[in-house]
């Protein structure tokens, strides 16, 4: 497995994960980490390494989990983020306008549906693999 770059499938949305799925998403999510480890990023988005699935990895708070089918239910105050992104290595980061604080929604890897707020770097992250869900990419 590997990070593609600077593909045409990165600006295409991905499909629903449905809960028959859940299984096979826990073995990639776990090759997406340590890619995303080996790699040097805190994000990866499933369509990064070539399946169109709406779901990411990220390290929140401290911790890897999973976002399966992730949602933005509401946005707070703006501010300015320097971004980078696996899939265009070797690219300047850039200044992005994301919001301060975001209230999410999305299904863990149990299948439960969970909502919470994150702020700051925790809710920069979401909102970019959120991005790649939608086939937007910062740059």
């Amino acid at each position: 497995m590997e990070v593609i770059q600077n593909n045409e499938l990165l600006y295409e949305e991905s499909k629903d994960v449905s809960l028959v799925e859940l299984n096979e998403i826990k073995k990639l999510s776990s090759e997406m980490i340590s890619l995303c480890l080996e790699n040097g990023g805190i994000g990866l988005t499933a369509v990064q390494v070539g399946v169109t699935k709406k779901f990411f990895v990220a390290n929140i708070r401290g911790i890897w989990q999973v976002f399966v089918n992730p949602k933005i239910l509401s946005y707070g105050k703006k501010m300015n983020s320097i971004e980078g992104c696996l899939s265009f290595k070797g690219r300047k980061p850039i200044k992005k306008s994301r919001s301060k604080k975001i209230k999410v929604e999305y299904i863990d890897l149990a299948g439960n549906i969970v909502n919470k707020t994150f702020k700051e770097l925790n809710a920069i992250v979401y909102q970019h693999e959120f991005d790649h869900t939608r086939g937007i990419c910062c740059y």
